[in-house]
């Protein structure tokens, strides 16, 4: 995240980092959130557990993936909590939280947990 935001702040294009004090720190919230809970969860405990064992030929772990959903949901809902009615997580443009949360829910969405 230091390199994002490096670029963010050294190179002309539109701001995704909010001005008001107020988004900016939801977004540094959101950006904890992830890197400390989310990632962890929906990519390495759900995602690759899920299509990692396969392409190496063996079976995922169903116990793992079923311990992590909880913690995907409870990730979730935080931070759907924070975002509200706003169409972005951080604010009403994006952000560099926006940019951070979509490799992994990419990666969510692509297994069949991702629906929960």
């Amino acid at each position: 995240m230091p390199i994002a935001r490096y670029v963010d702040e050294a190179f002309e294009g539109p701001a995704l980092q909010p001005l008001d004090v107020r988004d900016r720190a939801r977004m540094n919230q959101i950006v904890s959130i992830l890197d400390n809970y989310c990632y962890r969860t929906l990519v390495w405990d759900i995602y690759v557990e899920r299509t990692g064992g396969a392409s190496l030929g063996g079976p995922p772990d169903e116990n793992r993936i079923a311990q992590a959903l909880p913690r995907a949901r409870l990730c979730l809902e935080a931070l759907t909590k924070l975002m509200g009615d706003r169409m972005w997580l951080a604010g009403s443009t994006p952000t560099l939280a926006d940019l951070h949360a979509a490799a992994m829910f990419t990666y969510f969405l692509r297994t069949p947990e991702g629906g929960i």
